[in-house]
């Protein structure tokens, strides 16, 4: 199953029987035709399917193959367009990158500047919902829009930045700063040199902000071997997890530590054992690969076909993936992928499973122990990709319910803009948060969240337990302050939110509230959903991963005292007769 009609069974139940079929196009058309109306357009971009609908020839065969061409309908949302400005194009699903879509759009409509696309959700002709629009800002999302909106179109805006929206200290040009008193204005002058000090007090103000922010200390190796004996037995997964999650795991830890926090080993072996368990599932690994690699390649062709088209642009700026095509790092991503999805038939392969995957094997440099550290992070995943959605569809309601709590004018903000459903938020909650770090931080977020949760072997009952250690661990030892402004009451416990992983709803929460002052100011919801995409891979993790942690302690420790709460009035009706009045006194 792809990422896109993944989306697409998620959010909308789309009748295929009212799909209009259009013509079949094998050369690229443009056409334009204009309106007299003087004012500012939208352009309106529309992706009509071809005469042949798109139907998979197996379970697994998602490619755009029997998808022969799409047909393109572009109208400008900028001053220099007319309402009515169209351009008209067939382009090749299997050859159209977003590169090319950009270039083809840019010098149709004559743009010398940049410009943001979006493109429009379809709906059932009986549905009263308001227009959903989401941002194309990649190869991925593109995949999303011909999956999810090419039948029987897809509506795209596009709009080009304007130039004279100068932001911060961004320098046009060099110029000769005029006197003030030729600078003409409806409004009262203001001279030259308070702006420039408010713009100084400003900028210095974001460089403070910065060194504020405490560097988080590193969980060393000296650390790390600590907690195993002579032996190689590890002492105590659960005080490990709570040391790691305050801290940043030592680049030269990390190989070591990853399969334990993501519990590929069970806790109590040796080094010699571990060594023999590595070696048994080595075996297994083999076989399972012999079960995909002896079958007809036609087989299987729509699957190695869909796999290999993200292994090639999966994190390429990173130089463990910067490579040729045949280079054995692409191929160990392409055999991890291509192994887990064909001996998972009930998950297949999803787009977005690639990005999960790549910071394991840059760590771990080691395709089985990458390939079994995937399985294990796929375990708490797994209904993220299903194609019903139902899990997504809670989580959004649970970050929703969170966000209400912790900044209820906010979440009525967003409300209004028809963001209640939170679908904007799908890839954070789809991937963990990975596309929305640079991928070292990523890296660190990734292991906050694995060091975040119990360990799967311990017992339901220890669940509060470890999370009352890992909040007297931050009281004893951490830096960052609790949020005693908030309420967390009324909650479900941690076990029943995010799937039993709560911290990567509080990340989220963390990048509304950071986010905050902006998001207040967003009028529609198409700018809220760009805003979000905008994003990708440029926040910053130690802020964010300070505020979530403000965030997550509140919530934890109110939780824990609504448990103890209902523990004791529990015990407190056992000791009773059960008789109404022994147990009013309670």
């Amino acid at each position: 199953m792809a990422f896109g009609s993944h989306v697409y069974n998620l959010l909308f139940d789309y009748n295929q029987k009212n799909l209009l079929e259009g013509d079949n196009r094998d050369q690229l058309r443009l056409s334009s035709s204009s309106s007299p109306s003087p004012v500012s357009k939208e352009i309106h971009m529309s992706f009509a399917s071809a005469a042949t609908p798109f139907k998979p020839s197996g379970k697994n065969d998602h490619s755009f193959s029997d998808l022969e061409a799409v047909r393109i309908q572009a109208t400008c949302i900028s001053k220099a367009h007319s309402a009515g400005d169209r351009k008209i194009m067939t382009v090749d699903p299997n050859i159209t990158s977003y590169a090319s879509l950009y270039l083809l759009l840019k010098k149709a409509f004559s743009l010398e500047q940049d410009f943001d696309i979006v493109y429009q959700l379809p709906r059932n002709a009986k549905s009263d919902r308001p227009d959903v629009f989401l941002s194309l800002t990649s190869d991925w999302d593109l995949d999303a829009a011909f999956h999810t909106a090419s039948r029987p179109f897809l509506q795209l805006k596009v709009q080009p930045f304007e130039k004279d929206v100068i932001d911060g200290w961004d320098i046009v040009q060099p110029i000769h700063t005029p006197q003030v008193k030729d600078i003409k204005s409806r409004q009262a002058h203001i001279p030259l040199a308070v702006t420039l000090k408010y713009d100084i007090t400003k900028t210095i103000g974001k460089v403070f902000d910065v060194f504020a922010t405490e560097k988080p200390s590193v969980f060393t190796n000296t650390e790390w071997m600590a907690f195993f004996d002579a032996t190689g037995r590890m002492s105590s997964m659960k005080d490990l997890k709570t040391s790691i999650f305050l801290k940043n795991l030592e680049p030269d830890v990390r190989a070591d530590a990853w399969p334990h926090l993501l519990g590929v080993f069970p806790v109590d072996l040796t080094f010699e054992e571990r060594t023999r368990f590595l070696f048994m599932k080595t075996q297994v690994y083999k076989h399972l690969k012999e079960n995909w690699m002896a079958k007809n390649p036609r087989e299987i062709k729509g699957l190695t076909h869909m796999i290999q088209k993200d292994v090639l642009r999966t994190d390429r700026t990173h130089p463990f993936f910067n490579v040729k095509e045949d280079h054995p790092n692409l191929v160990s991503l392409f055999n991890i992928l291509i192994t887990f999805a064909f001996n998972n038939p009930d998950i297949s392969y999803c787009q977005g499973m690639s990005d999960l995957v790549a910071p394991l094997l840059v760590v771990l440099n080691d395709e089985i122990l990458a390939y079994l550290c995937f399985c294990k992070v796929m375990e708490r995943l797994k209904n993220n990709f299903l194609l019903k959605g139902t899990a997504l569809m809670e989580k959004f309601t649970q970050l929703s319910e969170l966000l209400k709590k912790a900044d209820k004018p906010l979440h009525d903000h967003i409300q209004t803009l028809d963001g209640g459903h939170f679908y904007f938020c799908y890839r954070m909650l789809l991937l963990e948060l990975k596309r929305e770090f640079p991928f070292e931080d990523a890296i660190h977020v990734m292991e906050s969240i694995w060091s975040s949760t119990p360990h799967h072997t311990e017992d339901e009952d220890c669940e509060m337990s470890f999370y009352e250690e890992l909040l007297q661990n931050h009281l004893n030892h951490g830096n960052t302050s609790i949020d005693e402004s908030i309420k967390f009451s009324g909650l479900p416990p941690p076990k029943d939110l995010n799937d039993g992983s709560p911290f990567p709803l509080f990340l989220c929460l963390a990048i509304f509230i950071l986010n905050r002052e902006h998001l207040l100011q967003l009028d529609e919801y198409t700018m809220l959903a760009m805003h979000f995409d905008k994003l990708s891979r440029k926040l910053d993790a130690t802020h964010v991963k300070e505020k979530a942690k403000s965030l997550f302690f509140k919530y934890l420790k109110d939780s824990i005292e609504e448990n103890r709460a209902s523990s004791l009035l529990k015990e407190c009706l056992e000791n009773t007769h059960g008789t109404l009045s022994t147990a009013a006194q309670c």
